[in-house]
């Protein structure tokens, strides 16, 4: 049976101005410099950011993923791959590198979402492409039971999406 009750309270953060695209009340939202050590004082079922990671600088990297993870155990996380263009990316890099840093933050990586979401023509493609679970190791959560295995580490995890390339790109020699 669903769960009655108020629905979960969440709360966003960003490093841009991003009044005029907010959806969320101003009361649970807050502007940070994302580049330093992020501290909200509390913890949430599930940590999201979906194609932020690439705008920050390189040395701002580790520091972010700290922020992230310091908020709760489970992460959703994408970010936007070498060559994969955009607005004021300054630090595309490999899905294995992301996971790199959740591994020092004793993070598993969980390669479940993508499948779901692949062939969707409702999920950009960058999404389909670029999306993870993170989970702290430990986390007794019900629905990390029901997750497949972690991938271990040193796996590629980088896979390009056809939508990534024009229709007329042709990959024969």
């Amino acid at each position: 049976p669903p769960v009655r009750g108020p629905p979960a309270e969440g709360f966003g953060v960003d490093g841009g101005e991003v009044r005029e695209s907010l959806r969320i009340p101003l009361n649970r939202f807050a502007f940070r410099d994302l580049t330093t050590p992020l501290d909200l004082d509390r913890r949430f079922d599930l940590v999201q950011s979906l194609e932020v990671a690439e705008h920050l600088p390189p040395h701002a990297a580790e520091t972010f993923i700290d922020s992230l993870t310091r908020h709760g155990n489970v992460v959703v996380f994408s970010a936007a791959v070498p060559g994969q263009g955009g607005n004021s990316h300054l630090n595309e890099r490999g899905p294995e590198y992301w996971a790199g840093l959740f591994r020092r933050a004793k993070f598993l990586a969980y390669d479940c979402i993508r499948p779901h979401v692949w062939g969707d023509p409702r999920v950009a493609w960058w999404y389909a492409q670029n999306t993870f679970l993170f989970v702290r190791q430990g986390t007794e959560a019900a629905g990390v039971k029901r997750l497949p295995p972690p991938i271990p580490a040193g796996i590629p995890l980088r896979r390009t999406h056809s939508r990534a390339y024009p229709t007329t790109w042709d990959p024969a020699p």
